[in-house]
């Protein structure tokens, strides 16, 4: 990875740790309890803000539909061989603009590092981060005591 970039990535995962830092001396975060889940939000927040997008607002429907399909994605799996992506995203999102980053981690961290490490490694997932027509977002975790599954939807408002 060259040293920029790398530079940009170490500066991210410091700035979601203040980010989860600030977040619990405020109160509790939006959504599920999952600091991996919490994580992400605030790391793909940074990101944005690093590229002049604007802030993934937190959307407790979204954040259902990504827990939904992290959950199916979990049940019985042994590995993280056999991902797919929601196939309601249409319906569960019809009118608007919506997209989906999908990840598995082996074992259960409960932090999002290595998720937003991935995404944002891989071009599809890094354009679904910044595309600037989202303007909200919901993170799904689940651990199944061997691979963490995370689901991220994305919306336009």
């Amino acid at each position: 990875m060259p040293r920029r970039k790398r530079t940009r990535v170490m500066f991210a995962a410091a700035m979601v740790a203040v980010a989860a830092l600030i977040a619990a001396a405020c109160g509790p975060a939006p959504g599920p309890a999952s600091a991996a889940a919490a994580d992400i939000r605030a790391g793909q927040n940074y990101l944005r803000a690093l590229y002049g997008r604007g802030e993934l607002n937190f959307d407790s429907y979204l954040e259902s539909n990504a827990q939904v399909h992290a959950d199916r994605l979990a049940d019985g799996a042994t590995s993280c061989a056999n991902l797919w992506h929601s196939s309601e995203m249409n319906t569960w999102y019809a009118g608007y603009a919506w997209g989906e980053n999908v990840a598995c981690v082996p074992g259960c961290p409960d932090n999002g590092q290595q998720v937003l490490d991935m995404w944002w490694n891989s071009p599809s997932h890094q354009a679904n981060i910044l595309n600037p027509v989202f303007g909200l977002q919901g993170v799904g975790v689940t651990c199944n005591g061997t691979v963490e599954m995370v689901v991220a939807h994305y919306r336009s408002p």
